[in-house]
Formats: C-alpha cells, sequence, structure tokens
C-alpha cells in the first residue's frame, strides 16, 4: 500500500494563486484521498492529474477489501476513489463498504470500464459520481463539486442536529398543527409540562387541551392574521392529561409555502403557573396590607361599635377581596354565636347563620365554636376536602366558596367571637396573611375592649395597641407632671430614647408577627424594670422610652442609665422558638441641666439618640452634643432611607482620558440622588448619612450591578470596551462579603479592557491595615484594578503604598486647581507622579478644567486627566456620544452636560 505524498513546485503554487475562489477554498487544505485502485500506474496517473490542478492531497492505495476496511478504521479520508473492475476486490463491493462505515464520504467512481447503465446503479447505490480514465480532465472538477456538495450535506445534517438537540432539550413546549389546527409534531417537554408524551397529541386538534369553559375563544389561541401572523405572550389556560389546569405563555407564528398557502403554525409555550400564582400572592398580600390600614384607620375613627363591625366587613369584602365577610359575636348571657355584621351575604343567608357554643346541643360543638373556646384560628384551604365539622358546608358550597378561615375575637384573653372570611379561591390562606389576619383581629378586639367606653378614642390616641404602652403625647403628660420643684430631691431625673437594632432583619427573617412579639417582651421587661410602668412608652417601630431616676446624682447619671439599659437586654428574648439577641442604642437628656419641660427632654432625648446612630456609639448624652442639628435634617435624613427602594438612586459618569493619545480610557461611576422634592443631590450631602445608618453597603452593591450592567450595555452597542471605576467606602470594605460579592457582579463577563475597578481612600487603610490589604489583593487577582482616590489629603507612608495592591493613584483636585498659581503644589503633584511611576502605577489628575493646568500635566508624564476640560459626569445613555466627541480632533472644544457643576464622588 504505497504512500504518495503530494508536493507543490512554485509554478503550481501561482497557479494555485490564479484559480478562482470557489476552488481555492474547497481546496485550501491537504485533502486525504484514499484510493481502490490495483494498477500503480493508474495510481500516478491520477496523483500527476491532481498536482496539475494545484491539490494538496495526500493519496493511500488499497487493493484489498480487508485493506480497505482497515484504512477506514484507522483514519477517516475525505474523499474516496475507486476504480470499477479490479481482480481482489469489485467496486461496487467498496462502495456498499464505504456506505456501511463512511457515509459521510464523497464515493467517486475513476474507471475505464464503466458503462452507463452501470454508472446509473452505481450512484442510486450511493456513489457521489464517476469520472472515466479516458478523461481524467473531468476528475477535479468532479472532486470539487462532490466535496462542496458534502460540507453542504455536512453544514445541513449540523443544522437539523442542533435543532434537534435544541427542541429536545427545551424546557418549553415546542409545537407545530396543521392549517387545520390538528398537531403534527410535540417536542418532549409537553409531557412534564401538560403531562401528555409526544406521540400522544399528534393527529389530535389543538382545541382537545383548551378547557370547556373557553371552548368558544379557542381560535384565539393560534394567530389571526393568515398572512403575516405572530402570536408573542399570550397567556391563557391549558388542560393537563389529569384535568388539572396550567398557564402557558404562547408565541406562534403561521406558516406558509412558496406560494403564500397557509401550511398550518408553530410555536412554543412556556409553563407561567408558578410565576402567576406568585404574583397573583403579591397582589393579594397587598390588597391585605390595604385592608389592614384601612380597618385601623377605622378603629381610630368610628366610635360605635356595630358601625365599626360593619365597617371592618365592608372593607375586608371590597378592599380585601373576600367573597364573603361575617362577624360573630357572642350573645350576652347565652351560650349563642350570632352574627352581627356583614358584607357579600344576602340578609336570608345572614338570618341563617347561628352556633352554639354548649356541647350538649349538638355533642360536639361546631369549628366556630371550637375557635372561640380555643382562641386557635381555624384554616380550612380546601372545602370540598376537608373532612372536619365546618358547618353550612353545603350553603358554602352553594355560593361557590371554595376556602374560608375563622379568625377568633378575644378581649383580655376571653373569646367574644370570630372573623369569618370565605373566598372562591381555594389555597390562598398561606401563613404570611394568616399573620395579617391575626394582626388583624387582635386590633379589632382592642377596639371593642375599648369601644364602650366615653374615653375610647382618646384611648387609642394615647396607648400603642400592640404594646400597651403609652404613646408619646401621654408619656409626655405623664412626664410633666412628674417634673416637680422637688423632683430632683432625691436624684436626677432623666429621659432615655432607645431603639431596637436592625428589627427590620427580624421581621424580614421570621416574619411582622414575631417582630411584634419581640416588641411585645421588650415593653413587658420595660415595664419590670421601673417602679411606675406609667413612665414607660411605644414611641412606634423600635423605639422606646422611659424615664430612670438615679439616687447618685447627675455626675453618676451617664453610667446608671447604661447599665439599667444594659440590664433590660442581657438575657435573649424567646420569641416563637426564635432566640433573639437584639442590641441598642440610647440617647439620654436630664432634667434641669438638658431642658425645663417634658416635650424639651423628649426632643433632646431622640436628638441624642439621632446622633448616637450617626456616629455608631451605644449611648448619646445631650449635654455632649453639638446642638446644630434641626428639623429639616430629619426629614432629609427620612426621605434618603427609602431612595434604594424607591429606585432614586442614580449613575453618572465622567470620562478619564490618556493625555498622550486623547482617547477615552475609562470611566470613573458618580452617585447621585435624585431626589423628587429637590432634584439630583450631590453625594457630598447624603454619602455620610448612608456610611453611618449602614445603608452604604447595599447601596455601595446596587452602585457595582449598575455599573456593570451600563458597561455591558455599551458593548453591545458597540462604544468600545471601557473600564469602569467604583467608589467603596470603609463601611462596604468591611464587610465579609463584600470582595464575594463584588466579584460575582463581574466575573460572568469583563475582560482585561472591560470591567468593574474599585477606588478607595488613603482614610480606607487606617483600619485594619491588613485585613485591608489582603482584600484588595484578591479583588486584584479577580481582574479589578485598585486605585487610591483623593491621593495626597491623607495619610499614606511610603512603606505601607510599596506593599499595597495598587494600580492607580488618583491625585486630588486640590493640587490640581492651584498648580498654575503655586510652585508648591505644581512641586507635590510632580512628586506624586514620579512616585506612581517608580511603583509602576498609573497617575490620574482629578479635577482638570482649564487647558493651562492640562499644559503644565504633560511634561510630567501623568497618565490620565478627569474633569470639566472634557466632559462633566453624564448619564450612562449620554456618555456613548460623549465618548464618540471626545476624539484628538474634537479636544479644542470640550463637551459639558449642563447638569451639575460639582464633580463630587461617593
Amino acid at each position: 500500500m504505497p504512500l504518495l505524498n503530494s508536493f507543490v513546485t512554485p509554478l503550481e503554487a501561482r497557479r494555485k494563486a490564479e484559480r478562482p475562489a470557489a476552488v481555492y477554498s474547497l481546496m485550501e487544505e491537504e485533502l486525504q484521498i484514499l484510493l481502490v485502485e490495483d494498477n500503480v500506474a493508474e495510481a500516478e496517473l491520477i496523483g500527476h492529474q491532481l498536482r496539475r490542478a494545484g491539490v494538496g492531497f495526500q493519496l493511500t492505495r488499497v487493493e484489498t477489501e480487508p485493506d480497505f476496511r482497515a484504512r477506514l478504521d484507522e483514519q477517516r479520508p475525505g474523499l474516496i476513489l475507486s476504480d470499477f473492475t479490479l481482480p481482489q476486490f469489485s467496486g461496487l463491493g467498496a462502495l456498499s463498504v464505504a456506505v456501511e462505515m463512511a457515509p459521510e464520504v464523497p464515493f467517486i467512481f475513476v474507471s475505464g470500464t464503466i458503462g452507463e447503465e452501470r454508472a446509473i446503479d452505481a450512484l442510486r447505490r450511493g456513489a457521489t459520481d464517476y469520472v472515466l480514465k479516458t478523461n481524467l480532465a473531468r476528475l477535479v472538477p468532479a472532486i470539487e463539486r462532490a466535496l462542496r456538495e458534502a460540507r453542504i450535506r455536512d453544514r445541513q445534517q449540523f443544522s437539523e442536529k442542533m435543532v434537534q438537540d435544541i427542541v429536545s432539550t427545551s424546557q418549553d413546549w415546542i409545537w407545530q398543527v396543521d392549517a387545520g389546527g390538528f398537531f403534527t409534531f410535540a417536542s418532549p417537554a409537553v409531557q412534564s409540562i401538560l403531562g401528555y408524551a409526544p406521540e400522544e397529541l399528534i393527529g389530535q386538534h389543538f382545541s382537545m387541551l383548551v378547557p370547556e369553559d373557553e371552548q368558544s375563544g379557542a381560535g384565539t389561541r393560534l394567530p389571526a392574521n393568515h398572512s403575516r401572523a405572530v402570536l408573542n405572550g399570550s397567556i391563557s389556560a391549558w388542560l393537563c392529561k389529569d384535568g388539572a389546569v396550567r398557564w402557558l405563555e404562547r408565541n406562534a407564528v403561521a406558516a406558509h409555502d412558496g406560494r403564500g398557502e397557509l401550511l398550518g403554525y408553530r410555536g412554543s409555550d412556556r409553563d407561567v403557573t408558578l410565576r402567576r400564582e406568585h404574583e397573583a400572592r403579591i397582589r393579594r398580600l397587598n390588597r391585605v396590607h390595604r385592608m389592614l390600614s384601612s380597618i385601623n384607620s377605622a378603629i381610630v375613627r368610628i366610635t360605635n361599635r356595630g358601625a365599626l363591625l360593619e365597617e371592618a366587613c365592608r372593607i375586608a369584602h371590597e378592599q380585601g377581596g373576600y367573597d364573603q365577610a361575617v362577624i360573630n359575636l357572642v350573645v350576652p348571657g347565652t351560650m349563642a354565636l350570632r352574627p352581627v355584621a356583614s358584607a357579600g351575604l344576602t340578609a336570608q343567608q345572614v338570618a341563617q347563620i347561628s352556633f352554639s357554643l354548649d356541647e350538649r346541643d349538638s355533642g360536639t360543638p361546631p369549628m366556630s365554636a371550637k375557635v372561640v373556646h380555643s382562641a386557635v384560628p381555624l384554616i380550612c384551604n380546601n372545602l370540598s376536602r376537608d373532612p372536619r365539622e365546618l358547618g353550612f358546608r353545603d350553603e358554602l358550597h352553594a355560593c361557590g366558596i371554595n376556602a374560608l378561615i375563622i379568625l377568633p375575637l378575644t378581649v383580655d384573653g376571653t373569646g367574644i367571637g370570630t372573623l369569618v372570611l370565605c373566598s372562591r379561591e381555594a389555597g390562598i390562606f398561606d401563613a404570611t396573611e394568616v399573620n395579617a389576619l391575626r394582626e388583624l383581629t387582635g386590633n379589632i378586639g382592642f377596639a371593642l375592649q375599648y369601644i364602650e367606653k366615653e374615653h375610647a378614642v382618646e384611648f387609642l390616641s394615647y396607648f400603642d395597641p400592640a404594646t400597651g404602652l403609652a404613646k408619646r403625647t401621654l408619656f409626655c403628660e405623664r412626664l410633666a407632671r412628674a417634673l416637680t420643684p422637688d423632683s430632683n430631691r432625691n436624684g436626677t431625673i432623666s429621659v432615655v430614647v432607645f431603639d431596637v437594632q436592625r428589627l427590620s432583619v427580624v421581621n424580614d427573617t421570621y416574619g411582622r408577627h414575631t417582630a411584634d412579639g419581640l416588641l411585645q417582651q421588650v415593653a413587658n421587661r420595660l415595664k419590670q424594670s421601673v417602679p411606675d410602668t406609667e413612665l414607660v412608652a411605644h414611641f412606634g417601630g423600635g423605639t422606646f422610652a422611659m424615664v430612670f431616676q438615679s439616687v447618685a446624682g447627675p455626675d453618676t447619671t451617664g453610667r446608671f442609665v447604661s447599665n439599667e439599659t444594659l440590664r433590660c437586654f442581657s438575657e435573649p428574648f424567646d420569641v416563637e422558638g426564635h432566640e433573639i439577641r437584639p442590641s441598642v442604642r440610647s440617647g439620654v437628656a436630664s432634667h434641669p441641666h438638658d431642658g425645663q419641660t417634658a416635650d424639651t427632654l423628649v426632643q433632646n432625648a431622640e436628638a441624642a439618640l439621632k446622633h448616637c446612630k450617626d456616629s455608631g456609639e451605644r449611648t448619646a448624652f445631650y449635654g455632649l452634643l453639638d446642638r446644630a442639628s434641626g428639623g429639616d435634617r430629619v426629614r432629609f435624613e427620612a426621605r434618603l432611607a427609602g431612595a434604594l427602594a424607591r429606585s432614586e438612586f442614580v449613575l453618572h459618569y465622567q470620562p478619564k482620558i490618556n493625555i498622550a493619545s486623547g482617547h477615552v480610557e475609562g470611566v470613573e461611576a458618580l452617585l447621585r440622588w435624585n431626589d423628587p422634592e429637590t432634584g439630583l443631590i450631590s453625594p457630598a450631602r447624603f454619602i455620610a448619612l448612608l456610611e453611618n445608618t449602614g445603608m452604604i453597603s447595599e447601596v455601595g452593591q446596587w452602585v457595582f450591578e449598575r455599573a456593570a450592567e451600563d458597561c455591558q450595555r455599551w458593548l453591545r452597542d458597540g462604544l468600545g470596551p471601557l473600564r469602569v471605576a467604583v467608589n467603596v467606602s470603609p463601611v462596604q470594605l468591611r464587610r465579609d462579603d463584600f470582595v464575594a460579592r463584588a466579584i460575582s457582579v463581574m466575573r460572568p463577563w469583563a475582560t482585561d479592557a472591560a470591567g468593574i475597578d474599585v477606588e478607595i481612600t488613603e482614610s480606607v487603610l487606617m483600619h485594619d491595615f491588613e485585613l485591608s490589604t489582603r482584600k484588595l489583593q484578591r479583588l486584584q487577582e479577580a481582574g479589578m484594578r485598585i486605585a487610591i482616590d483623593d491621593f495626597g489629603t491623607g495619610y499614606s507612608s511610603m512603606r505601607r503604598l510599596a506593599t499595597l495592591p495598587v494600580d492607580t493613584l488618583k491625585i486630588d483636585q486640590s493640587f490640581i486647581k492651584r498648580i498654575t498659581e503655586s510652585r508648591q503644589d505644581l512641586a507635590i503633584v510632580r512628586t506624586i507622579v514620579s512616585l506612581a511611576r517608580s511603583c509602576n502605577m498609573t497617575t490620574v489628575a482629578e479635577g482638570v478644567e482649564t487647558e493651562r493646568q492640562l499644559q503644565l500635566l504633560k511634561p510630567l508624564q501623568c497618565n490620565q486627566v478627569q474633569g470639566y476640560l472634557y466632559s462633566a459626569a453624564v448619564p450612562g445613555d449620554v456618555l456613548p456620544e460623549v465618548v464618540r466627541r471626545l476624539t484628538p480632533r474634537g479636544m479644542e472644544q470640550p463637551f459639558t452636560s449642563g447638569l451639575d457643576n460639582m464633580d463630587l464622588g461617593m
């Protein structure tokens, strides 16, 4: 089996270059040819013909079937050539083996004995072509056509296989129906979605999957316009094999033949049942909370018991979305439970409702009676399957009711009635909704406890219903009575206002009911810690107040108050099986040094608490505070607390320009607060507050995520790769999960040219230098670049700078501003640039505003500049226009956004 190695002469190379592009594209790689031929001379002629045509090839000749099979096993050739008549092997035999072992390889007969009939027979059996040995000039064109067809066939098979794989692995159900609506194809996903095997649907009309009550509108589930029909995002109910209903989101298109005749429809369906249920649950909870708020408002507004209960039922029916709402109360002096208010029921239905609380009347009391006795709610999410004795089951079924809840109404721990809520929708009463409804019945019971008293409204105004403690107004009245001329004779009277920290975490982790239970237990401990419980108050949320009297005198008041407050929280709280250890911050104001009146003392204690939260201290004393803060600041901070949830933060970007080339090499992300009341607010006004309150971590993570989204969007829009610098506060960097969260945002998409960088100030390094350094090293190893912002204004030493994982020094704009008039500042900038260059760092000059400043920076070999000479900070959707304008030719006309004139980063 000789191996004929082809080589290309210079003349053949020139001919190869002169061949048409289509030919060269087919022959550009060395062709592996397997030749079935017994005559060496004939094989040489074939090789000579290929070399003349400039074809690079390797030709292996075989004569027998075993050798032919062995070669096909060893290496798959790119082409098979075969004589038709051989002494030890036949051409048709070789074709049969090739079809068996390598059907994808083109097979061409090269023979002098094949006739037309045998050639046609060979083509039918799988041969690609035939060439007569007397006409070898046709060999290369035949090979070119065979290889071209093989490649086309391979691409088609690959595409078909790819489509088959996509269809078979897709979780969406992909389908096709003919023009009459009968299924011709269904992907395997239909079995996991609707329960049908694909073959069960073939030949069936699609309407078999449409619920019976929607059959009249079944046609709307296919595109209506047959000419250019596209159906996108249509959501409708479909029947499963077991009779259940699933909601599918459909995208479909009409299919036509070349003449425009309708062939049918094809499309895909996605199961969105869980998504719809989740959205419905959110809508329901929103309605429940609106209902709760409205009923609480009615409790304060309405003083008549009957009117209040009727209003509560009406709100539950109309705002809460319950089909029926009934309040039953125990009839005084009897063992009967009868309705006193309702909504969603007829007068006749209400008249039929009556329960006995005495089990001797029926042997076993109904569930409503058990709820009254046990004060435990009864929940029935499927009326037809619940085996318990519910009473009026048939009547409820007749009204279409499928779920109900019976909640106890109690006064001082005694059951006085029930609130019954019914719904046509099964399964709606989950734990979250039940907790909200328990809060509702607790408020109603509280109102009923005092509604008959003359001062019911006054009581609700003065007392917190959850804790039973006085509210602020009553607390101040009681404190005023305690502040007599002789009140300080036995010690110093101090007002302490303190806040239970991270109450929202308890609420998010364990639920609102647990958070309320924690507040109730805190109130109980406070009552036990003071001799007079009238001087304890709940101002709302996690804020409480109390009065201490220190017998040791004013000099030791602070220590006494701290110890007493700490004692209340020294042991953990056990709330519904959860061990909770809350921390507190407290503000203290003492009489008469910090105020003569009760209102003044409370306000000053609250001011001290506010300072305590901002500074991170545990306890703050008003007498030691700067009194500059006012009401405007309190309102400002209240708005800031909800800015992230209301999507009021935005990012602007300021370009960083390479001084030498004039190209934009990156941008800095600058945080702004788009306050609805005052417009865009510079971060200089709110960053410190975010850090003091701890909100900076979540806001900072939002900045990372938004910067990453914008950077990827610019890449998709063809702007080119940019690195985006994000400012990181010391509070963020100290978080244990900061590095992991930052890397997770960047890792899936970033490259060397496009990604997120981190900017820190020198002050970050003053606290726990070693830990900060390790975190910065991890960020740098993940592909982020580290910059020290405002360099020159802090306390960085040469020794520390040399050991830091820092890539960039940003020269503070205060130096840049004065370099045109101060030789000292120019020398400082020159020193910083030289220092950075010796440490192989990039330098960025911030706040460049004039051409003169730029000209002074160029000979210093500063790498980049940033400032209003080129562009102010602009929104992300404006940045592409700015970058395109900032070409070297356009630097003489710098772009300004007109949005603001303050370049203050985060």
